[in-house]
């Protein structure tokens, strides 16, 4: 059965798009900027049909003619420090115009507690008037995908968002926003997997290298009952586990990987049949279990849209066949507290 369709029915990330960190004056912005589907930038005496239409020379005068100190004083190309100011904020305003359709971006509220990340959605920078939520006239439309608190990011984060300008490149930390954005995608050749580790405290190294076995298993018998002829032996794995933390998981082509994740993503309870239950368990309740999880997994698979209807019939069968396998690798996910959040 082919399932070449999922590498792009999945979320893609284009590996040549760029990342952005943009400031909201201290946070005062950052609801309007959310709420509103766009961001904005400052230097409103620079309109974006200036942007669009003058060269270098024509902007940098605009900016020299209106920017002033803190002491009220016109900034004068002629010195060292004036030339330098005009520049820098010249510099600023051609990047927020230069932003393309489908580059990342993510901007910080009010003390940096929480961080939104979003996708550029326009081609070109354009004006607005006439909201009174944000001062910044010149803007560019974006789709926010989710709002995350800092304290539950990785620690590198608080180096970024305290080292970042008004507006900075971000792309050498595109591997860290990639699985904030998503728990599923392809990017280039390679599917990623990111399972988000919810267990506080220490993880036990037994249980965490059943979850990489039990995954591992599971995706080489899909492989193999589905002939889908992938060489899982070229995969890798990025651990950030810090309690909480994230399993990242990099199949090359992994078509393996995406079906894999559709299955382990269906919450189902492996408690009598798996878990530690399992032992004082009666048949009756295991075969209970095992029922109720093939409808969730049934149900689940008739919903997904990135299925075919012959597709679907045959994951259910493999389900069917080799439900064990499954609820094994859900049982390690579950000792561990981990889980495929599909709510991006």
């Amino acid at each position: 059965m082919n399932f070449d369709n999922l590498l792009t029915e999945f979320e893609s990330f284009e590996s040549e798009k760029n990342y952005w960190f943009l400031r909201t004056m201290k946070g005062k912005f950052f609801s309007g900027f959310v709420d509103g589907g766009y961001i904005g930038i400052n230097w409103n005496y620079v309109t974006a049909e200036q942007l669009r239409n003058g060269n270098e020379r024509m902007i940098k005068d605009i900016i020299e003619a209106n920017e002033r100190d803190s002491k009220g004083n016109l900034y004068d190309s002629r010195t060292t420090k004036g030339k330098s100011k005009i520049t820098s904020i010249y510099n600023k305003i051609i990047r927020f115009k230069e932003l393309k359709n489908g580059d990342i971006v993510v901007i910080p509220s009010n003390g940096s507690k929480y961080l939104a990340f979003g996708i550029i959605t326009d081609n070109e920078i354009y004006n607005n008037f006439d909201d009174d939520r944000c001062d910044f006239h010149k803007r560019r439309k974006v789709h926010w995908i989710k709002t995350v608190s800092l304290e539950n990011l990785d620690s590198i984060w608080y180096k970024i968002i305290f080292s970042m300008h008004a507006i900075s490149q971000l792309n050498s930390y595109a591997s860290h926003i990639d699985k904030i954005i998503s728990s599923v995608f392809v990017k280039g050749d390679r599917a990623h997997l990111v399972l988000e580790v919810k267990k506080e405290g220490d993880i036990n190294y037994d249980s965490m290298n059943a979850v990489l076995i039990n995954i591992r298993s599971f995706t080489e018998l899909i492989n193999s009952q589905f002939n889908l002829g992938e060489n899982l032996t070229n995969n890798s794995v990025k651990l950030n586990v810090q309690s909480p933390g994230t399993i990242e998981l990099l199949y090359q082509h992994g078509r393996s990987l995406l079906l894999a994740s559709i299955l382990l993503s269906v919450p189902i309870v492996t408690s009598c049949s798996h878990g530690n239950a399992s032992e004082i368990s009666t048949s009756a309740q295991k075969l209970d279990e095992k029922n109720a999880n093939l409808a969730r997994l049934n149900d689940a698979i008739d919903k997904d849209d990135k299925l075919d209807a012959q597709q679907k019939q045959g994951v259910k069968d493999f389900v069917n066949i080799n439900y064990d396998q499954l609820a094994e690798a859900k049982q390690s996910m579950h000792e561990i507290d981990s889980i495929i959040n599909n709510d991006n």
